[in-house]
């Protein structure tokens, strides 16, 4: 390296500027460019470094985010089993509730057409009874 600047110097102070400017390439092809595509490629394998931690970071992050997601939707699943049991259960009171209510009332009608048979032939009874009271209420009066 210290030939080539000893060459440089020497082709200024001669006024040779063409010869010291390609001289001045030569150094930066040979001593610069390597340096900077070693520190390119180093910053290259960061990058690739950082990209393999990221992309491990978020599929961990997935992983995560879809066991919350699950349990999510797991909890949900078992809210609507159990507020889809706690329906059908009051369903089935209410249909034993109605059943039972159905009993009464053909029972209540049945013993309503028995009152009703009753206060009927009472009644019957009632209008002969009358009857013979007028017959003999007729036969008393003079």
């Amino acid at each position: 390296m210290k030939e080539f600047l000893d060459d440089i110097r020497a082709d200024v102070k001669k006024g040779n500027y063409a010869a010291a400017s390609f001289l001045i390439l030569i150094v930066i092809i040979v001593f610069a460019v390597p340096t900077l595509w070693v520190k390119i490629g180093n910053q290259s394998d960061k990058t690739d470094a950082v990209r393999a931690e990221c992309a491990k970071e978020l599929k961990e992050q997935r992983k995560e985010d879809q066991k919350r997601l699950d349990s999510t939707i797991a909890a949900k699943d078992i809210k609507y089993d159990n507020l889809n049991q706690q329906f059908n259960d009051f369903k089935d009171e209410v249909m034993v509730k109605l059943e039972r209510n159905q009993q009464r009332s053909e029972h209540l009608d049945q013993e309503g057409k028995k009152v009703i048979k009753a206060i009927n032939k009472e009644a019957v009874k009632a209008k002969q009874n009358s009857k013979q009271l007028d017959s003999v209420s007729k036969n008393l009066v003079p």
